[in-house]
This record gives structure tokens, C-alpha cells and sequence, in this order.
């Protein structure tokens, strides 16, 4: 996965990369038992294989959409997993949604509306970053809450940014975020009614399922946000 994302004169890399990244995440604890990490397990590769079968995910961004969400249930908790599967599992489907209408329109994912590994991480590296700093908060004497606020805030931006472009591509008349004037859709910077009103609707329900995920007042317990 991570040879997929660097030049072939950088390969041989990869292998200290993740073997230090691996020994990394060894010095922090699970804040789940073994059971819910099993089952973890079970439901991202579940979800992992049904994206491929329908074609939102390609075999590396299924995998990696697979790690990332065991990262998140296994570092953060089961709050933290399911805002994040939310995610993937809506900015999908959103992808696919009319993905022939937005193909000839010149607005469509590429790769048949497959993400791969760049594409997941490209939505989530913050939010998984944010779920390391959490897990490695009481190592390094710092607040935890931050860290939950700053998955969520990741985690909804991508929703956001991705149900914009995919709700919104489908519609006429974008405007420039910048000026209001009329231009063509899939124009950079421009922007549909309909397209923010999905961004803001799954920004929010990212909030709800965050904000779900732990009691009111005590933001960083295990498994919430």
C-alpha cells in the first residue's frame, strides 16, 4: 500500500517506514478488548470486500480503507470507527450515485469511480493522525479532547467536501465560489445550492455520530470522540 503511493526510486523505503511505523503503534494501548478488535476486524473486511464488489473501492483502497478503520476502532474506540466508516461508506456510494450522468458531464471519479489508496488517504490521514495524537496523549503528558475534536473536524470537512462535489456535479448552474458568476460545471471553485446543502447534511451527521460516541461531558472517553 504504501509502495503505491511513492516514486519506484523510492520503494525500497517503504519497508523502514512501516516497520517503524509498525513499532510505533506497538507502544500504544488498545483502547477496546480483544473481542471488539475481532469484530472490528470482521466488519471493515466485510465492508471492505462489499466495496470492491460494487466498484468503490479499488483492492489497495479497499485495504487501506480496511487498516484505517481498524486504526480508528482499535487506538480510538468504537465511536471513533463508526464516524470514520460513515464516511467511507456514504462518500462511496456518493461516488457511484448517477456515476454515468456525471461521466458524460466530465465530473466523475476517476477510475470508474474506484478510490484507491491516495484517494483514501488523501480524505483521511488527518483524521488517522488525529487518532494516533489520542492513543499517545497520556504518553506525552498532553490533553486528549484536541485530538477527538480534530478527528471530527477531519473526518466531517472530507463528508463535506465530497458530497459537494458529488451531489453538486450532477446540477446546473455552478457558481464561483469566489465571484457568484455563472460558469461550467465541473469548473475548480465552483459551486451548486444542492451540492452544499449534501456537504452540510453529512458534515452533520459526522457532528452527531461524534458527539454520540461519548457522554456529554467527558469527551475523550474510550470509544467516542
Amino acid at each position: 500500500l504504501v509502495r503505491s503511493l511513492v516514486f519506484s526510486r523510492d520503494a525500497h523505503i517503504t519497508s523502514i517506514l512501516v516497520a517503524f511505523t509498525v513499532w510505533g503503534f506497538l507502544a500504544l494501548e488498545p483502547t477496546v478488548g480483544p473481542l471488539l478488535i475481532v469484530v472490528g476486524l470482521a466488519v471493515t473486511g466485510a465492508l471492505g470486500y462489499v466495496s470492491f464488489a460494487i466498484g468503490t473501492a479499488s483492492v489497495a483502497g479497499m485495504l487501506t480503507g480496511v487498516v484505517s478503520a481498524l486504526l480508528a476502532v482499535v487506538l480510538g474506540g468504537v465511536g471513533w470507527f463508526l464516524t470514520l466508516m460513515s464516511f467511507y461508506a456514504i462518500g462511496g456510494l456518493a461516488s457511484k450515485y448517477r456515476f454515468d450522468e456525471k461521466a458524460a458531464r466530465g465530473v466523475a471519479q476517476e477510475n470508474e469511480g474506484a478510490r484507491g489508496t491516495g484517494n483514501v488517504l488523501a480524505n483521511s490521514a488527518v483524521a488517522l493522525a488525529a487518532v494516533v495524537g489520542y492513543a499517545a496523549a497520556p504518553h506525552l503528558a498532553v490533553p486528549a479532547a484536541p485530538f477527538g475534536f480534530a478527528f471530527a473536524g477531519a473526518t466531517a470537512t472530507a463528508m463535506a467536501d465530497t458530497l459537494s462535489s458529488e451531489i453538486g456535479g450532477l446540477f446546473d448552474g455552478p457558481r464561483l465560489v469566489t465571484t457568484l458568476r455563472r460558469v461550467e460545471p465541473g469548473t475548480d471553485g465552483a459551486i451548486t445550492w444542492q451540492g452544499e446543502l449534501s456537504g452540510l447534511s453529512g458534515a452533520l451527521l459526522v457532528g452527531l455520530l461524534a458527539a454520540g460516541g461519548a457522554p456529554v461531558l467527558d469527551p475523550v472517553a474510550p470509544g467516542g470522540v
